[in-house]
């Protein structure tokens, strides 16, 4: 059975480790970066061959990846907020 993708604020939910939270982001923000890196270069390269069709194909999926990790990222500073409010409440 293929593994489900579950978004970033999912897994941080159930991490109770600050360590693993912290891994959890990085490993996700290192894969934003490399899906912007992989659609810059198809990009290029259609600008290179001159293949407008690619090159649109291209720019919108630009925009939904963006459009998407934009949301996550709302919902995880959502989460890193509620984490640092409980922890002023334990103080």
């Amino acid at each position: 059975m293929p593994k489900r993708n579950r978004s970033i604020s999912y897994k941080l939910n159930k991490q109770h480790k600050a360590e693993k939270k912290a891994e959890l982001l990085h490993e996700w923000l290192d894969k934003w970066h490399c899906e912007h890196i992989d659609i810059i270069e198809r990009m290029k390269k259609a600008i290179d061959t001159g293949n407008i069709d690619e090159l649109r194909i291209s720019f919108a999926e630009l925009r939904a990846v963006t459009n998407k990790k934009h949301s996550a990222l709302h919902n995880i500073f959502d989460h890193l907020l509620k984490l640092d409010n409980q922890g002023e409440e334990n103080v």
